[in-house]
């Protein structure tokens, strides 16, 4: 992200205050998605439904695993899910099958009607409505700059945190109201948020383009194993925590899902610099530092079981906040970078839940200490490799020098405008970025992590598609000295 120069501590507060816009449309976004997130702490993950009947985890691994197929599908079908999304009817349907599903899943679990129909209608409709409102926002936050998508989502996130708190204190009928009203005033927002938006910039639409970059392949394994990871090792604590009150599970969820937004708002204040690795390396010291624990939550009434849900809730933001950078900066459809991140995420919680719900079932409550060593020890292992060899702090501190040149400066704007004239691919743009500030061919092949032939096919479909030879046409372009003799139509790469 953007390096921030060393500066006094009042400065660094001005500079968080630079993050809050003042806009009408930061207010909708703000409200918006806090009712969405507010949506889903309410209902998905609500400990008190997920306990409330042996059925009622049916609903919640339905929802998951249709929301994650549902994205990844809209990702790989991008030119149907776009005309999709544009349609008038899309939002409103997506809102009300999230209120229905909601409403049947609340009516059934404090009814206690074991209905395995019901449940599985219930997790279908809250799957698929919340995958396309999900979808909605990410094109959202993928189009606003990097600074106000930081601030807005952890503000919303922490929003969402105190709505949940609140919704969980209230009587039935009150919390029915609240799982009914809040995504159709989220839906109700994004329509206003529409009409206000601006014309769309070019993006790019080829997934294979994004799938054979070394970092978005990384980022998606990370999701995979860590969100694995997250859903094993909180099913490990209700099989040492099987009976919790309404009021433990409600405090336990909310402090978990407030230390994220906590983290990330904090961390422009108290640091030199804005940067997701500051975000990265604690989320994975709180996860294993949970996972360690694990062993040791033996009582019904500690509060030490949120510490494993509140590493993915860190890491949930992060990612989120991620995507939109990568929308943003990189010019990748929202549809693309969303609907594969997000659905990773969220069909690795779900198969962790459903690893740990098998061991739940095998086991019981009577767990053996050297089974419970040997699992604590492998759910460390992989946290831990992750860190170190998959996706590690370092491709996130090589994909901020690369980000971080696409926005400062006259040239570099001019680099931008001339990529979405032209209709350049991220990785073109990046490149032509790179070439334009002097780099050698290596040395743009080391921060791209790309090999010199795909550095050599780039340039050669930039010299194609701006009809220019030579390094030196290409920098009196950029610098506005000549205009190119003719502009070629957009082609099926740009939106």
């Amino acid at each position: 992200m953007v390096n921030i120069p060393k500066v006094s501590r009042e400065k660094s507060l001005a500079r968080l205050g630079t993050m809050i816009p003042g806009e009408k449309e930061s207010l909708f976004r703000i409200v918006g998605f806090t009712c969405n997130r507010a949506w889903i702490y309410c209902v998905i993950f609500n400990p008190l439904l997920i306990a409330s009947s042996g059925f009622t985890s049916i609903p919640l691994t339905v929802s998951l695993f249709c929301l994650a197929i549902t994205l990844v599908v809209m990702a790989l079908a991008h030119n149907l899910t776009k005309r999709l999304l544009e349609k008038n009817g899309c939002l409103m349907g997506a809102g009300m099958s999230m209120a229905l599903g909601a409403f049947f899943w609340i009516m059934a679990s404090t009814m206690q009607l074991d209905s395995v129909v019901l449940f599985v209608l219930c997790g279908i409709l809250t799957g698929f409505g919340s995958s396309l409102m999900l979808m909605q926002w990410g094109r959202v936050f993928g189009a606003v700059p990097t600074a106000t998508s930081h601030f807005e989502s952890s503000l919303s996130y922490l929003s969402a945190a105190c709505v949940f708190l609140m919704c969980g204190f209230l009587p039935l009928p009150a919390s029915v109201g609240a799982a009914i009203l809040l995504p159709l005033i989220s839906v109700f927002i994004l329509a206003q948020l529409k009409r206000l938006a601006v014309s769309p910039r070019p993006n790019l639409e080829n997934l294979s383009a994004i799938t054979q970059d070394s970092f978005f392949i990384k980022l998606l394994l990370g999701v995979l194993l860590i969100g694995t990871c997250a859903g094993v090792a909180d099913e490990f604590y209700f099989i040492y925590n099987p009976v919790i009150s309404p009021t433990d599970a409600t405090l336990q969820f909310f402090l978990a899902a407030l230390l994220a937004p906590l983290l990330m708002l904090i961390i422009p204040v108290f640091s030199k610099r804005l940067d997701f690795g500051l975000t990265y390396r604690p989320t994975l010291v709180v996860m294993i530092f949970g996972v360690l624990m694990l062993p040791f939550f033996t009582g019904g009434t500690q509060m030490t079981g949120w510490i494993v849900l509140a590493g993915y809730h860190c890491f949930d933001l992060m990612t989120w906040i991620l995507l939109a950078d990568l929308s943003y900066r990189f010019h990748i459809s929202p549809i693309l970078s969303f609907g594969l991140g997000r659905g990773v995420l969220y069909f690795s919680c779900g198969m962790g839940s459903c690893i740990g719900r098998l061991i739940r079932l095998y086991w019981g409550i009577g767990f053996e200490s050297m089974a419970t060593s040997l699992a604590v020890t492998v759910i460390t292992l992989v946290l831990v490799l992750t860190y170190c060899l998959i996706f590690t702090e370092k491709d996130l501190s090589r994909y901020e020098s690369v980000a971080k040149d696409g926005r400062p400066g006259a040239v570099m704007q001019s680099c931008s405008h001339i990529a979405g004239l032209y209709g350049l691919s991220p990785r073109e743009e990046a490149v032509m970025r790179l070439l334009v500030k002097g780099r050698s061919i290596a040395r743009i092949q080391t921060e791209l992590f790309i090999s010199k032939g795909t550095v050599n096919t780039h340039l050669r479909h930039i010299y194609q598609k701006l009809n220019i030879h030579t390094k030196q046409e290409l920098l009196d372009l950029v610098e506005g000295d000549r205009l190119p003799v003719q502009a070629p139509e957009p082609d099926s790469h740009t939106e």
